[in-house]
């Protein structure tokens, strides 16, 4: 591994966090606005992340592949950063009933507190995410499956860092192409078909569509009859989870070549027409409803 491609690797995590926005252009996830608090939250990028040039066709994947594990941690904190949200009104809700009863707080403490599986995360391992698949529609067989395979990535990373720490190849590339392969949403999406990865990205509360935000002027998007609010599908009849997969489906084959893409408008499937390249879009991402 040259020093180059090293750098190259560590400046494309940099500016990765713009892979949020999808085919070259930034993204931003519309959330409900908070009626307690205001979280801070992160501005959208200004551009999307482009793969260093001249890089090889290895690194580009791995650029792909960060790129969508950036996505997924963007979303992860914005659904963190609401969570926050929702916790502080349960407590001011919760202060203001205690007072209201004459209830002490010494007494409150007192009693144990009711843990929400959902909050703690125990909902989302093991049986919790087993149970959550069948519920989804998934067989039980299949959904043993997935929750086994999800807790094997879980350890492999561990060991994967044990093993690097003791060998001292931590911070190379050679690691992060180890721990790329290793993520779930990564590992999953080769080993499972569409639909049970789109069932176990809903049951673990990831995004799992990508959302047109705003459609550029004289854009190719613009032009096909895209809109804000719509809902993408497939993108020449592959199932798009990301803006980095849908970004590398948009600059496979030839530029140019007319794709059919199906996209979700108010609850309805519609295909459009566009040419193979950048659309002009602003992406978001959220699960489904």
């Amino acid at each position: 591994m040259t020093t180059m491609w090293r750098n190259s690797l560590f400046a494309l995590a940099l500016v990765a966090a713009g892979a949020a926005a999808g085919v070259y252009t930034s993204s931003t996830r519309s959330a409900p606005q908070p009626t307690v608090a205001t979280v801070p939250t992160a501005p959208p990028p200004a551009s999307a992340a482009v793969a260093p040039a001249g890089v090889g066709t290895d690194t580009s994947q791995m650029y792909d592949a960060l790129a969508a594990i950036l996505e997924q941690e963007v979303a992860e904190r914005q659904r963190l950063e609401l969570e926050l949200v929702d916790l502080q009104a349960t407590v001011s809700r919760l202060e203001t009933a205690l007072q209201t009863a004459g209830v002490s707080q010494s007494g409150a403490a007192a009693r144990p507190a009711q843990q929400n599986p959902r909050r703690t995360g125990r909902s989302r391992s093991g049986e919790g995410l087993q149970q959550r698949l069948v519920e989804q529609g998934l067989d039980e067989e299949r959904a043993a499956y997935i929750a086994r395979r999800r807790d094997e990535l879980a350890l492999e990373r561990m060991y994967l860092q044990d093993r690097a720490g003791r060998e001292g190849w931590v911070n190379t590339p050679r690691f992060s192409q180890a721990w790329l392969a290793t993520q779930d949403r990564i590992a999953l999406q080769n080993e499972l078909n569409d639909e049970e990865f789109d069932l176990y990205l809903r049951s673990t509360g990831q995004a799992n569509r990508v959302t047109i935000n705003a459609v550029l002027q004289t854009s190719p998007a613009e032009q096909a009859g895209f809109q804000p609010g719509d809902r993408l599908v497939s993108y020449d009849g592959q199932q798009i989870f990301s803006g980095a997969q849908l970004r590398a489906a948009t600059r496979s084959g030839n530029a140019g070549d007319v794709v059919i893409v199906t996209v979700e408008r108010d609850g309805q499937p519609m295909q459009l027409s566009i040419p193979r390249g950048p659309l002009g879009v602003n992406l978001g991402f959220a699960p489904t409803d």
